[in-house]
């Protein structure tokens, strides 16, 4: 045997050797492998379990996961209750409604800003559709007096007849006035409170539109 293949065989006895001394000290063929996690709790009745699995005795308490040193892996926290899960539900609903009022305000913000480039600019508008809203309801008191007149024509008319014999056609007109005068009555009140609704909005814009102003003047103020 040429002294080559002397040396390469002695090299893998060597190596096999080596190999068996690692297995023999460790005394596991499984030396190395990932051992399993270990769980510890105490339950209700303060008894403190372990075992190598979630512990069932524990399912509604904090556990622990150990590793093979016993050095915490993990803390496993206890499951939540139904109030506190009811709790985190509401607390994550009104996130949401919290946020959603965000995105409107920011855009709604956005608007302003691109509708008016001062805050004169909106009152301008607010004061015009307020006017155009008296210019309305100056013609239903226009209409009301009109109406007016045709019923005490009409009233007269029928007292000029003797007591119950006025034509029917008379009262049917004086019904028919009675209703169209309320119904201008009903008109110039809604107009009277859309303009106070106006009003209300467009001073409500024009603050919050001056704010965003003097933000952004700041802001362009400090960038230079």
């Amino acid at each position: 045997m040429s002294r080559p293949v002397v040396i390469i065989k002695s090299a893998i006895l060597a190596l096999l050797f080596a190999s068996g001394a690692v297995v023999a000290q460790s005394g596991d063929p499984n030396a190395g492998r990932h051992r399993p996690s270990i769980y510890t709790c105490v339950d209700a009745q303060g008894k403190r379990h372990t075992a190598d699995r979630p512990i069932p005795a524990c399912a509604d308490r904090a556990m622990r996961e150990l590793r093979a040193d016993g050095a915490t892996k993990r803390e496993i926290p206890a499951p939540l209750s139904r109030a506190q899960r009811e709790a985190r539900a509401a607390e994550a609903a009104a996130d949401r409604v919290r946020e959603m009022r965000e995105r409107q305000q920011h855009a709604r913000d956005q608007a302003l800003l691109r509708a008016y480039a001062t805050t004169a600019d909106l009152i301008a508008i607010r004061d015009k559709r307020i006017a155009e809203l008296q210019d309305l309801i100056e013609q239903n008191y226009a209409h009301m007096v009109a109406l007016h007149k045709t019923l005490r024509a009409t009233q007269a008319e029928i007292a000029s007849h003797p007591p119950g014999k006025a034509p029917e056609e008379l009262k049917l007109r004086v019904a028919r006035v009675a209703s169209e005068i309320l119904a201008e009555d009903a008109l110039v009140k809604s107009r009277q409170r859309d303009q106070t609704q106006v009003r209300e909005r467009f001073d409500k814009d024009a603050e919050r539109l001056e704010e965003l102003l003097q933000k952004a003047a700041e802001a362009e103020r400090r960038n230079g």
